[in-house]
């Protein structure tokens, strides 16, 4: 029992792993602005590549040597737009378009989504390896959302649709719900779309990680280079 406890709290702290982290950095301004550095540092680099030594260049009376080479800021500014490409690709292909497109249930409802369009979305979440739930919870989650937001009869005594009737009732006309009920259903889908494809969560946060790790790292040689002269 007390190694249970332990446990727990070695790993209290760690917070959970999910989409909308992701979702916030691509939509940062950092990430959205590195692309530039794939287009200027090859091109930089191509007309620097046949020039040696520095140039002297004259400010206020005095002569300053500009070396003609590629600075290495701009080459860490160039891994770090590829790194955070990387990340944006992983999160476009494997975030739940759900939770990418909709920030709220208002934009889902601008688009003229039905819920029948919306309980098929919370089907597919479900019942998919990359959510990593046991059978039984899955058939509970969807057992619940089939509950909630249809109109399809339910056995008695709070037992469960078995997979045939719950695949029936995902695609039946049943989810006619009303405004309240789609608003709930839309967040309920997003909670689990949160954690769709840990893994690729895992892999798209690691890789922003080490994108701004490299910004950080510039942005240190900036700070020492302005203390140091």
């Amino acid at each position: 029992m007390s190694e249970s406890k332990e446990k727990t709290k070695n790993t209290t702290w760690m917070p959970e792993l999910k989409w909308s982290y992701a979702r916030h950095l691509a939509d940062s301004a950092i990430v959205k602005s590195s692309y530039i550095w794939l287009l200027v540092v090859p091109i930089a680099a191509k007309l620097l590549s046949n020039t040696e030594g520095s140039l002297g260049v004259i400010i206020f009376g005095e002569t300053v040597d500009v070396p003609l080479s590629l600075p290495f800021s701009w080459q860490l500014f160039f891994y770090a737009a590829i790194v955070f490409s990387c990340a944006n690709v992983i999160y476009t292909i494997r975030c739940p378009k759900t939770l990418k497109a909709y920030r709220s249930f208002q934009e889902y409802e601008k688009q003229g989504r039905d819920p029948l369009e919306l309980s098929l979305e919370f089907k597919e979440l479900v019942f998919t390896p990359k959510y990593e739930l046991r059978d039984d919870d899955q058939k509970a989650i969807a057992n619940n959302f089939v509950r909630n937001f249809s109109r399809v009869q339910m056995p008695p005594n709070g037992e469960f649709l078995d997979d045939l009737d719950i695949a029936k009732a995902f695609h039946s006309p049943n989810f006619n719900m009303k405004h309240p009920q789609a608003k709930t259903a839309f967040y309920m889908t997003q909670r689990i779309a949160e954690y769709y494809n840990k893994k690729s969560i895992i892999s798209a946060l690691s890789l922003y990680a080490l994108g701004l790790g490299l910004m950080l790292i510039i942005a240190g040689q900036n700070i020492w280079y302005v203390i140091n002269t």
